[in-house]
């Protein structure tokens, strides 16, 4: 997965393959986040890896693509999107995992609410 191949370009370093990764993931969210929204579980599957990566770059970068499509939640699929992503902090893994989740979710929450309108 994507998820993977950017995880592996982090972990090797390559700053810029990251950056540029992370550009294409918002540009195509741009379009796709209306469809990725109605299917966020298995989005998150993936995508959960970048929102819990010991790089706090990567976890940073991977809430900010992440807020966006919280933004364009529909309302009617706001609640129950919140509950997947908040799900990830109740998953088996270790302490230390976990920290990382929760500082990747509180920068995904941060941004999306930054500039509510409604």
């Amino acid at each position: 997965s994507v998820a993977r191949v950017l995880s592996s370009a982090a972990d090797a370093g390559e700053l810029e393959t990251v950056e540029q990764a992370f550009q294409c993931i918002a540009y195509l969210l741009k379009y796709l986040s209306r469809d990725v929204g109605s299917d966020l579980p298995s989005y998150l599957a993936n995508y959960s890896m970048l929102l819990r990566h010991p790089q706090d770059y990567v976890r940073l970068f991977a809430g900010e693509t992440l807020s966006f499509t919280l933004r364009r939640l529909r309302p009617s699929n706001l609640e129950d999107g919140l509950c997947h992503i908040l799900a990830l902090l109740e998953e088996d893994r270790p302490v230390e995992e976990m920290s990382m989740t929760a500082e990747g979710l509180s920068a995904a929450l941060c941004e999306a609410t930054k500039s509510i309108q409604r």
